[in-house]
This record gives structure tokens, C-alpha cells and sequence, in this order.
């Protein structure tokens, strides 16, 4: 996998902590994920609630990888890897990986 921006992503109103607040964009809503004074990703959705979701889940998104790596591994130590959920986390790790 390649290097993701490490550090804590959150869900903010600005690009950039230097730049002004915009939050509305011409088809909806959008908002940020940040870490530090970088954007990780700006986040769209057809209202407010839904664009904010949306950042919600990908700025838990490191911590839901890493996780999962680790359920994974604890799977397959302890009910090998043919359990079908076993199948799933590695499915889910290769996506975000985007093989």
C-alpha cells in the first residue's frame, strides 16, 4: 500500500487552516478532511448531513484500516483462514489498497 498522510484526519470547514471557510458548493454541500494544515480530501454530498457523514467515514478511515489488519490477523491466528469473515477483511484491505 502506498504511504497514506499520516496523523489525525479531521472533519473541518476549511481546505486549509489558512485559507477562508466556503462550505457550499453549486451542486450541494461540501466540507474537509484535514490533518494538520493539509487537506486530505474535500468531501461532497447532496445536503449538509450527507457531505458530513461522508468525511466522518473517510477521516476514520486509517484507523478503520489498521484495525481491520489487525482483526484479520487475529482471525486467521485463531480460526484460520478459510472463516468466511476472514475472506472479507482481506477483499475490504486489498480495495483500500486499490489492488
Amino acid at each position: 500500500m502506498a504511504k497514506i498522510t499520516e496523523g489525525e484526519w479531521k472533519v473541518t470547514d476549511t481546505a486549509f487552516a489558512r485559507w477562508s471557510t466556503y462550505r457550499k458548493s453549486v451542486t450541494g454541500a461540501r466540507v474537509f478532511v484535514t490533518m494538520g494544515l493539509g487537506q486530505v480530501a474535500e468531501v461532497h454530498g447532496d445536503t449538509e448531513e450527507e457531505a458530513q457523514a461522508n468525511a466522518h467515514l473517510i477521516s476514520a478511515s486509517p484507523d478503520m484500516y489498521k484495525a481491520l489488519e489487525e482483526l484479520s490477523e487475529y482471525i486467521k491466528f485463531n480460526m484460520g483462514n478459510a472463516a468466511p469473515i476472514y475472506d472479507k477483511a482481506i477483499k475490504a484491505l486489498s480495495k483500500a489498497k486499490g489492488e
